[in-house]
């Protein structure tokens, strides 16, 4: 709209410029004439509105041209008529016409060059706004997903530098995003540990699921699983991302989970134990009556001197044996049943309470 604007604007002076410069052609070719009876040198101003014509108006612009040539070859004959055999002035007349058709093409090929090179800059410019739009719409949408991700993610260089960190990095370290970005890293986890990772992710290009546990200033225990590779920034530097999924309260309720099953299972055999009790009392009782029989027939016999030392290495034998047999029943619930490791019979009966 506003090149359509700029071009009537520019035709409103056009034309009177071109009428004043045609009534210039029209008095100097009266003047050198028929005043001074010169033929050639006035004849040269004709081409200023001829070629003007022709690169503001392509061939319409031809009509200055035919004007001012007919104007050169009949006004010399205007009483007498048209004279053919003047050669000269019909060559200067056919130059002129030719001078603007020549100008004329070659306006109307550069505009149409120029509007050539105008749309395809104006669908040059379309696709780089596109493309541009269509850049910061992907970047937008990378960044909300790396930002809503419950993973902590950060971006280093190879001295531990940070150089960008997500929501979850802010939330675990307790600081926020301007205040963590170009501090080192190893005032935020456990030097020793991310020293590890970050060289094996240099040496091998990239790592998964690497334990990582230290001490979170202002947190406490942090235990998380690192993933992380190598990538190079837009200026050429190498840099390394890391990528970690805090696991402490999971690895926490995992531990509790394992000691759980732990007093569940030594409370179990506990219950079990109670239950063989019953079968177990008769194995237990027999053996227990077969000594106690026997060491009350010993003092039975002895009080009235009638013992007999001969027997007495039986008896004593078959308390033995008998001994042993607890001793192997005895020993067959300890098996079943050993103590759990770290809990008390005490807290293992809560538990299973």
């Amino acid at each position: 709209m506003s090149k359509t604007r700029s071009t009537i604007q520019d035709e409103k002076y056009r034309i009177p410029a071109m009428a004043i410069l045609v009534g210039i052609c029209c008095l100097l070719r009266y003047y050198f004439h028929r005043v001074l009876g010169i033929e050639v040198v006035f004849s040269h101003f004709f081409y200023i509105p001829i070629i003007l014509a022709a690169v503001w108006w392509k061939r319409k612009g031809l009509v200055v041209a035919v004007f001012l040539a007919l104007l050169l070859v009949i006004s010399p004959h205007v009483r007498l008529g048209l004279d053919w055999s003047d050669v000269n002035g019909l060559a200067r007349a056919a130059l002129l016409i030719v001078v603007g058709t020549t100008v004329s093409i070659l306006s109307e090929r550069a505009k149409r060059a120029e509007d050539r090179l105008r749309e395809h800059a104006e669908n040059l410019e379309r696709m780089v706004d596109e493309r541009t739009k269509d850049l910061r719409r992907e970047r937008d949408y990378t960044r909300h997903l790396i930002e809503s991700s419950p993973d902590l993610q950060m971006t280093l260089d190879v001295t531990g530098r940070i150089m960008d960190v997500n929501e979850a990095f802010e939330k675990i370290v307790g600081k926020s995003r301007e205040e963590v970005i170009g501090t080192s890293i190893y005032g935020y986890l456990p030097q020793e540990e991310i020293e590890k990772v970050m060289a094996e992710v240099l040496e091998r290009g990239k790592v998964r699921n690497v334990e990582l546990t230290g001490d979170v200033p202002g947190r406490g225990t942090l235990i998380c699983n690192l993933s992380g590779t190598v990538f190079t920034t837009p200026e050429g530097e190498v840099g390394i991302y890391l990528s970690g999924r805090d696991v402490t309260e999971q690895k926490r309720r995992e531990q509790e989970l394992r000691e759980r099953e732990v007093q569940i299972a030594h409370a179990s055999r506990l219950s079990s134990l109670g239950e063989m009790a019953a079968g177990m009392a008769h194995e237990i009782n027999q053996p227990l009556t077969i000594i106690s029989t026997a060491a009350e027939g010993i003092l039975r016999n002895m009080r009235k001197d009638r013992f007999d030392m001969s027997l007495l290495p039986q008896d004593m034998q078959d308390v033995l044996d008998n001994v042993k047999r607890i001793d192997r029943l005895i020993t067959h619930v300890r098996a079943f049943c050993p103590p759990a490791r770290g809990v008390g019979i005490r807290r293992a009966r809560t538990g299973a309470g």
